[in-house]
């Protein structure tokens, strides 16, 4: 019997297998031969799908666009993040920001500094992905104590308090509108006999993640509580850490994926309250019983003797988990499962102070816990080759910290011309993007012709108060970039969004903040 070859095939139906294909096994499909080739190079659904790919992206299937209108727009997009040009610049007083504000997707959300129920919301345009600017205020009866939001899922969890500390509800509304969520049945929860630690909670999905602190003057117990949203239901509590200092108003915690947390903790011990070790604890908690079930823990660098921990916490990421509410989400969006973890790290021993950060992508910790071991994870077996541990430069703020999908930036003072200048530095540790940008040669590392990004192979840190010199390897991009003259003042505050930057700048001889929104995409 003849053996059918896939060349043989009508071109449409070739396609039409290639697009059930994924990345990998298209772009090796694609290098077997010549003909293979051209039909992939001419087909622009399946260069789409590509593109997408190496830019760690996803497709918004946006019907009032074409598919090649969508990989022209795709290509400019990328191309504007590795530019990142100063191409538009708004100014707006902004009070404190020390206050409430919050950054999701393209939205950004402030409280009013004089009016505690006002919250003021601006979505950043983007020419290129089709987001449209607006701006929007939402008023409501009582002070907003706390606030969340997922832009995807159109979702805004407040925390509001008739009577501090008592009486507080946490309700689950529109982002949009204000009113009730659609998809959220009971619309509100109540919190009796317990506050909620401001700054601590999360949402992931259909999951929304809180501290809280019993009231009650004889129980100061604290425990992490995770509710459906959708359902109103407690999904699980506990009380944790299982190393858990008590001078630390809550330990810091951060949902890994839609089943799994992680918790950072540390053992204290001597007179000194010396740091013994620093633990990264992961939670699978999605059980039957309600409970948080105890997985891996991973060990982080060693301190030296009688060294004090100041902070010790996971930074915010802006990115939205959910692919849902595409339409909010433009012609294409980052993908949920992309995601950078970044822990702040201040410590204090021996009349100093340092500062240090480690970032890691998701799929580090997940494939340490695939593997159903239970034991710990120490620092020689995943830090050095699956992360990247760096000082930090500019002010400790991890609240505050700027971190996207895969994408995270810090500012820094340097010498110009015999004068002080402010830079931006942009980090991207997404791999695939990192593929594309770099071409590898011997222990050189250049970069590509097409971006003026540059790339590292990894950084050793020294640091007074660490046991020993640390060494990672993991590659990353990074770009720098000049504060333009037309932004006068000090950078305070750094964030990134969808679409750009977003600077807080304090104007000298002036006491409120000068917001300048970069607007690069």
């Amino acid at each position: 019997m003849a053996h059918l070859q896939l060349t043989s095939l009508p071109v449409e139906l070739i396609i039409k297998i290639f697009e059930y294909l994924d990345i990998r096994t298209l772009l090796g499909a694609q290098q077997t031969c010549h003909t293979l080739k051209a039909i992939v190079d001419d087909c622009i659904s399946l260069q789409y799908a590509i593109e997408l790919a190496a830019s760690g992206m996803s497709d918004g299937m946006d019907p009032r666009f074409a598919t090649v209108q969508r990989l022209e727009s795709l290509k400019a997009y990328d191309k504007a993040w590795k530019e990142l040009s100063w191409t538009d610049l708004s100014d707006r007083e902004f009070g404190s920001t020390d206050g409430l504000h919050h950054v999701s997707g393209s939205v950004l959300a402030t409280v009013v500094d004089n009016d505690a129920r006002t919250l003021s919301l601006e979505r950043v345009p983007s020419l290129l992905r089709g987001i449209q600017h607006d701006q929007w205020e939402l008023k409501f009866d009582s002070a907003i104590i706390d606030f969340y939001m997922d832009s995807a899922q159109d979702l805004l969890i407040i925390i509001t308090a008739a009577n501090w500390p008592f009486n507080l509800e946490i309700k689950l509304l529109s982002l949009s509108s204000g009113l009730p969520h659609p998809s959220s049945a009971p619309g509100e929860i109540k919190l009796h006999g317990a506050r909620p630690d401001i700054h601590t909670g999360e949402i992931c999905g259909d999951y929304f993640g809180l501290g809280m602190q019993a009231t009650s003057v004889s129980n100061q117990r604290r425990a992490l509580v995770i509710w459906n949203w959708k359902t109103g239901m407690k999904e699980s509590q506990s009380d944790l850490p299982r190393a858990y200092p008590t001078r630390i108003e809550f330990p810091s915690f951060t949902f890994l994926d839609d089943s799994h947390i992680m918790i950072l903790a540390y053992r204290a011990d001597g007179p000194f309250n010396s740091v013994e070790e620093i633990q990264l604890q992961t939670y699978r908690f999605r059980t039957p019983n309600g409970e948080f079930s105890p997985l891996r823990d991973f060990i982080l660098p060693e301190l030296q003797e009688r060294t004090q921990i100041m902070i010790l916490r996971f930074c915010p990421n802006h990115a939205p988990r959910r692919s849902s509410g595409l339409q909010r989400m433009g012609l294409y969006y980052h993908d949920p499962k992309d995601r950078l973890f970044v822990i702040c790290l201040m410590v204090t021993g021996g009349g100093c102070h340092e500062s240090f950060e480690l970032r890691f992508p998701a799929q580090t910790i997940l494939s340490h816990l695939q593997s159903g071991d239970m034991s710990p994870v120490l620092w020689k077996a995943w830090g050095p080759s699956m992360s990247h541990f760096t000082r930090h430069t500019g002010p400790f703020r991890p609240q505050r910290w700027a971190v996207y999908g895969m994408k995270t930036v810090q500012w820094k003072n340097i010498m110009l011309e015999d004068c002080v200048k402010q830079i931006l530095v942009v980090f991207d540790y997404h791999p695939r993007r990192v593929a594309r940008s770099a071409i590898h040669s011997g222990d050189q590392v250049l970069s590509s012709g097409d971006s003026p990004s540059m790339v590292s192979i990894g950084d050793t840190i020294d640091g007074r108060l660490l046991k020993e010199q640390v060494k990672t390897s993991v590659t990353y991009l990074y770009k720098e970039i000049p504060i333009p003259n037309t932004c006068p003042g000090e950078i305070v505050q750094v964030e990134l969004c969808d679409d750009g930057l977003i600077l807080y700048m304090r104007v000298l001889g002036q006491s409120w903040m000068r917001e300048t929104r970069v607007i690069s995409l």
